[in-house]
This record gives C-alpha cells, sequence and structure tokens, in this order.
C-alpha cells in the first residue's frame, strides 16, 4: 500500500509493517506481463545485484489507485533491458513466487 509518512513524499508499506520511500519516476513496467514494479532500496538484508536494487512487484490494487490518481506515468527504461523478462520467465517455469517482495 502507499501510505503518508511524516515528510513530503509517501512510501511503500511490505512485508507487514516495513516502508520503502515510494518514488514514481523509479517505476519498472515489464514488457511481457505489464506488471508494475518499484526498486527496493530500503530493505536492511537485500543487496544490489549488479549495482541494481531488488525490485518489488506492487500489488494490482495499488496499481489501480495509481491508475486513477497518475494523469501521466513517467516509466524508466523497459524492464526486457533490466533483465525482468528473464526473472518472470523462470518463476511461471518454476510455478513458484516471484522472488520479489509485493507491495
Amino acid at each position: 500500500d502507499l501510505v503518508a509518512t511524516e515528510g513530503p513524499h509517501p512510501h511503500l508499506t511490505y512485508a507487514g509493517t516495513l516502508l520503502q520511500p515510494f518514488d514514481p519516476a523509479k517505476l519498472h513496467v515489464s514488457l511481457a506481463s505489464g506488471r508494475l514494479y518499484h526498486p527496493l532500496t530500503a530493505h536492511r538484508h537485500l543487496s544490489p545485484a549488479q549495482g541494481e536494487p531488488p525490485l518489488m512487484l506492487l500489488r494490482s490494487q495499488l496499481v489501480s489507485d495509481l491508475q486513477q490518481s497518475i494523469q501521466a506515468l513517467s516509466v524508466n527504461e523497459p524492464a526486457h533491458e533490466t533483465g525482468l523478462e528473464a526473472e518472470e520467465a523462470a518463476v511461471a517455469q518454476s510455478g513458484g513466487g516471484s522472488g520479489t517482495e509485493q507491495a
């Protein structure tokens, strides 16, 4: 969920009570699935792979809420350039979870 916190920027909640600062300019879209992801930089136990932070999947209700409130959405580089499609394909074949946190 997206929650207001002290300061000018909202935060995403994940894993129950953990918070991630939300920056709409850093959203990533999977061209294959249309899923929307945000970098997870606030988690103290996850380290960046190849200099890039892990991505967290935004739940569909949050995406719907954002869609209603955002008039123009700028999206960073396409997900196929970040290797996200390969990860999603591997997950689909294994039938397991996405390996990403979901907000």
